[in-house]
C-alpha cells in the first residue's frame, strides 16, 4: 500500500512539473510572438537615402543662388545660411563650381551638387557632414 501511495505521489509531482514546464514554454512562446509583433509594428522614420535625408531636414523652398568660380565649401555655407542647418565640409571634398540657380528647389540643388561632385551627406546629432564618397 505504501509503495502504491509512493508511486502515486511521484506521478502527481511529475504531473505538476510537466504542467509547470508546459506553462513556461507557452509563456516563452507568447513573449517571442509579442516581441516579434512589437518589432514589426515599430515605425522606423530614419531616412534611408540621401534624397530622404535632404527632404527630412532641409526646408522645401525655392532658392536663388549665383556662384562664379567658387568652391564647394562656399556652396554648402550658403545652403547652411538659407536652410538654418549646420553643414561642415570635409577638406577632401574640394571642388570649384560656378552656378546660377534661379527659383530652384533647395532639395534638388543639394542633391544635384552631391551627385555631380560624387559627395555624400551624413547627419550626426545636429550637424550635417559632407564627404567624398568612399572608393569601392
Amino acid at each position: 500500500v505504501e509503495a502504491v501511495e509512493a508511486v502515486e505521489a511521484v506521478e502527481a509531482v511529475e504531473a505538476v512539473e510537466a504542467k509547470t514546464t508546459i506553462g513556461a514554454e507557452s509563456s516563452e512562446s507568447s513573449e517571442e510572438i509579442l516581441s516579434t509583433e512589437d518589432s514589426s509594428t515599430k515605425k522606423d522614420d530614419t531616412p534611408k537615402t540621401t534624397k530622404q535625408l535632404i527632404e527630412a531636414y532641409f526646408p522645401a523652398e525655392k532658392i536663388t543662388l549665383s556662384l562664379f568660380k567658387s568652391d564647394i565649401q562656399n556652396f554648402f555655407t550658403q545652403i547652411g545660411k538659407i536652410s538654418g542647418q549646420k553643414i561642415l565640409v570635409d577638406p577632401s571634398a574640394n571642388a570649384s563650381l560656378s552656378l546660377n540657380l534661379q527659383e530652384t528647389d533647395l532639395h534638388e540643388a543639394i542633391h544635384s551638387i552631391l551627385t555631380i561632385y560624387d559627395l555624400r551627406i551624413e547627419r550626426r546629432e545636429d550637424s550635417f557632414f559632407i564627404f567624398r564618397k568612399k572608393a569601392n
